[in-house]
């Protein structure tokens, strides 16, 4: 059976229609329910009665922000019409299908086809809303907003390898098929966490506000840093298994009986035993060099993580000093322009624009003009120091402490801890003052980036950062071995 015959012909106009953001985000929460809910399905009113809740509180899911249900040439009076709507849009699309009970109860499955399609937008998808149930009375669900992050992914892929191979059981062509399966699972998993990091590298380019890089950085810290990357490189560090799991792998390879019964499992897709036997060690192998290259992999998203942090670090510094360049100021004046146009009034920007500044057209000079260029400058033998008559011991600590960089490790740890209250923690606004210095706003973003990289805990809170530099959301760290 081809791809196509078994997917619905108008499955896919579900995320491709003017109202893909309501279908798509209904669709999920409609599918947290089902999971709740009984093998056999979920009352087609249940679902309703959520969705009608969830709609009333998500005005944002129309697209350009109007408030108009594309689909329907009337529209709908209330949210409750409108998710009655989209079940019936759903159903039409072959993603759900409603069965109707010896009682006429109406009741909402998912299709195959539509399960494995949300699991996958679940993956891409950081965050989505679940539905906790505390008692079978209960007339509505309580939903809670949670991470669709895993924590385990990894350790649940590795454990399950080192598992199956220092087994007992000597099915070997069950062991290697699931070896083979989770290894493919975790290579993937590793793959997924790279490509994001590279985006939110690429995303410090196109970012142009503080506040913006700031609320990156704590997102990546939530979603990539602290649930996966950081437990990657401690508690499920790849190389506590790697050894047993490569030499068990050749053992078994080696293992001409073992062989034998594998290629015959392998018999079943190649009907041909040199093919099977073929396969079954180019397989074995194939697991043995993704074990043996790991580190290098893991060594690249090292970078990448660096390479991240570094960039968002120099974004930084050069949106707060960018008012002092030519730069900064062509960019002050862009935006103006662009701010004014969009309230209308753009002929006003250019008129005060034009009123400031002048730049003359460049003149070109004849063969006969007095102009002659500048000379050439020569070097100077008093620009460099003497190091033989300098008496470094003349310096006192507080100008030697204008060479540190702020960002040093030893530096921030120290800050840091002077800093930190009785609960191991330390809130951004006790740090920079409305009308501090520049090198206080600095520091804030410093300790942000710091805790990112380090064992803390970062927790966004409600009220903002205001400074004459930026402005930022304000945000506690506490120490992990304190919570």
């Amino acid at each position: 059976m081809e791809l196509f015959d078994i997917i619905p012909q108008n499955f896919f106009s579900i995320l491709s229609s003017k109202n893909r953001r309501l279908y798509t985000a209904c669709a999920m929460q409609a599918f947290a329910i089902y999971e709740t809910g009984s093998i056999l399905g979920v009352d087609r009113k249940l679902i309703a009665d959520e969705l009608t809740i969830y709609l009333e509180n998500h005005d944002n899911l129309y697209e350009d922000d109007e408030d108009e249900f594309h689909d329907s040439l009337e529209q709908p009076e209330n949210m409750r019409e409108t998710a009655n709507l989209v079940i019936r849009r759903l159903e039409e699309c072959g993603w759900i299908y409603i069965d109707l009970t010896p009682d006429y109860t109406e009741v909402l499955n998912f299709t195959d086809v539509a399960i494995t399609m949300i699991e996958a937008l679940q993956q891409i998808c950081p965050q989505t809303l679940t539905y906790d149930y505390y008692s079978e009375d209960d007339d509505y669900a309580t939903p809670t907003f949670t991470a669709i992050v895993d924590p385990n992914e990894y350790k649940g892929y590795i454990y399950t390898i080192y598992s199956l191979l220092t087994n007992d059981d000597l099915d070997y062509p069950l062991m290697i098929s699931e070896v083979y399966k989770n290894t493919k699972l975790l290579i993937r998993s590793l793959r997924k966490m790279d490509s994001r990091i590279k985006d939110y590298i690429n995303s410090v380019v196109e970012t142009s506000e503080i506040k913006d890089l700031m609320a990156k950085l704590m997102e990546y810290n939530a979603e990539i840093y602290e649930p996966t990357y950081t437990k990657l490189k401690t508690a499920d560090n790849i190389n506590k298994y790697r050894l047993k799991i490569v030499t068990r792998l050749e053992e078994i390879s080696s293992n001409s009986i073992a062989m034998e019964q594998i290629a015959s499992d392998y018999m079943y897709r190649f009907r041909n035993a040199n093919l099977a036997m073929d396969k079954a060690n180019r397989d074995i192998d194939e697991m043995v060099d993704i074990f043996n290259e790991l580190d290098s992999f893991i060594t690249g998203i090292d970078e990448k993580n660096k390479n991240y942090i570094n960039s968002t670090i120099g974004k930084v510094k050069f949106l707060l000093t960018e008012e002092d360049n030519i730069i900064g100021k062509l960019n002050t004046m862009l935006k103006y322009i662009k701010n004014e146009n969009k309230l209308g009034k753009v002929d006003r920007a250019m008129t005060k624009i034009n009123s400031v500044v002048n730049l003359p057209s460049v003149k070109g000079f004849s063969e006969g003009s007095l102009y002659s260029p500048r000379g050439k400058y020569s070097r100077s033998d008093f620009s460099s120091i003497d190091l033989d008559r300098f008496d470094f011991e003349a310096l006192d600590s507080s100008v030697l402490q204008g060479f540190r960089s702020k960002y040093d490790p030893a530096y921030m740890t120290d800050f840091i801890l002077r800093r930190l209250d009785e609960n191991g923690s330390l809130e951004a606004m006790s740090i920079v003052n409305p009308n501090g210095t520049f090198d206080e706003a600095l520091m804030c973003i410093y300790v942000l980036i710091f805790a990112s990289e380090h064992n803390y805990k970062i927790e966004k809170m409600e009220n903002t950062i205001q400074t004459d530099y930026f402005k930022m959301a304000n945000f506690k760290i506490t120490r992990e071995e304190q919570i």
